[in-house]
Protein backbone atom coordinates (compact mmCIF):
# COMPACT_ATOMS: atom_id res chain seq x y z
CA UNK A 1 0.00 0.00 0.00
CA UNK A 2 1.42 2.97 -0.82
CA UNK A 3 1.61 6.62 1.05
CA UNK A 4 -1.56 7.49 -0.06
CA UNK A 5 -3.40 4.38 0.65
CA UNK A 6 -3.48 3.10 -2.50
CA UNK A 7 -3.25 -0.61 -3.05
CA UNK A 8 -0.76 -1.88 -5.54
CA UNK A 9 -0.05 -5.00 -7.72
CA UNK A 10 3.62 -5.07 -8.53
CA UNK A 11 5.52 -7.03 -10.72
CA UNK A 12 9.41 -7.33 -10.07
CA UNK A 13 12.45 -9.60 -10.97
CA UNK A 14 15.60 -10.24 -9.48
CA UNK A 15 18.52 -11.60 -10.85
CA UNK A 16 21.28 -13.44 -8.64
CA UNK A 17 24.66 -14.75 -9.13
CA UNK A 18 25.99 -17.77 -6.61
CA UNK A 19 28.96 -17.13 -4.94
CA UNK A 20 29.66 -20.30 -3.23
CA UNK A 21 27.74 -23.09 -4.78
CA UNK A 22 29.02 -25.87 -2.59
CA UNK A 23 27.95 -23.89 0.27
CA UNK A 24 24.22 -23.54 -1.33
CA UNK A 25 24.04 -27.07 -1.83
CA UNK A 26 24.87 -27.87 1.43
CA UNK A 27 23.39 -25.31 4.10
CA UNK A 28 20.63 -23.25 1.99
CA UNK A 29 17.16 -25.06 2.32
CA UNK A 30 15.25 -22.60 -0.46
CA UNK A 31 17.46 -20.31 -1.63
CA UNK A 32 14.74 -18.91 -3.91
CA UNK A 33 12.79 -18.12 -1.17
CA UNK A 34 15.06 -16.11 0.35
CA UNK A 35 15.45 -13.96 -2.42
CA UNK A 36 11.65 -13.56 -2.82
CA UNK A 37 11.37 -12.92 0.73
CA UNK A 38 13.72 -10.17 0.75
CA UNK A 39 12.70 -8.37 -2.57
CA UNK A 40 8.81 -8.40 -0.61
CA UNK A 41 9.81 -7.12 2.33
CA UNK A 42 12.09 -4.23 0.34
CA UNK A 43 9.54 -3.67 -2.25
CA UNK A 44 6.66 -3.08 0.57
CA UNK A 45 8.84 -0.95 2.50
CA UNK A 46 9.88 1.50 -0.60
CA UNK A 47 6.12 1.47 -1.61
CA UNK A 48 4.90 2.47 1.59
CA UNK A 49 7.24 5.38 1.79
CA UNK A 50 5.87 7.04 -1.93
CA UNK A 51 2.85 8.08 -3.09
CA UNK A 52 1.09 6.75 -6.47
CA UNK A 53 1.74 9.50 -8.77
CA UNK A 54 5.65 9.39 -7.52
CA UNK A 55 5.66 5.53 -8.06
CA UNK A 56 4.40 5.97 -11.51
CA UNK A 57 6.68 9.23 -11.97
CA UNK A 58 10.29 6.86 -11.29
CA UNK A 59 9.19 3.14 -12.22
CA UNK A 60 12.86 2.61 -12.86
CA UNK A 61 14.08 4.01 -9.80
CA UNK A 62 11.83 1.56 -6.97
CA UNK A 63 14.70 -1.16 -8.43
CA UNK A 64 17.32 1.02 -6.87
CA UNK A 65 16.08 2.16 -3.89
CA UNK A 66 15.18 -1.71 -3.28
CA UNK A 67 18.31 -3.44 -3.99
CA UNK A 68 20.26 -2.28 -0.71
CA UNK A 69 18.27 -3.73 1.37
CA UNK A 70 17.82 -6.92 -0.48
CA UNK A 71 21.19 -6.90 -0.82
CA UNK A 72 21.96 -6.67 2.98
CA UNK A 73 19.15 -9.22 3.73
CA UNK A 74 20.73 -11.80 1.09
CA UNK A 75 23.33 -14.81 2.64
CA UNK A 76 26.93 -14.45 1.98
CA UNK A 77 26.88 -17.53 -0.86
CA UNK A 78 25.06 -14.88 -3.13
CA UNK A 79 27.40 -12.53 -4.87
CA UNK A 80 25.45 -9.95 -6.54
CA UNK A 81 21.72 -9.48 -7.03
CA UNK A 82 19.93 -6.34 -9.14
CA UNK A 83 16.51 -6.20 -8.94
CA UNK A 84 14.25 -4.07 -11.11
CA UNK A 85 10.35 -3.14 -11.64
CA UNK A 86 8.65 -4.45 -14.08
CA UNK A 87 5.39 -3.45 -14.22
CA UNK A 88 2.77 -1.53 -11.95
CA UNK A 89 -0.77 -2.02 -12.20
CA UNK A 90 -2.46 -0.32 -9.19
CA UNK A 91 -6.68 -0.33 -7.54
CA UNK A 92 -7.93 2.36 -4.81
CA UNK A 93 -9.50 -0.09 -2.02
CA UNK A 94 -12.39 1.22 -0.50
Amino acid sequence: MTKDRVTLRLNLAAVYRVADARRLATVARAPDEVLYLAVQLASREAVATRTLDELLAAREELGQAIRPAVRSALPRWVSSCSTWASRTSCCRVR
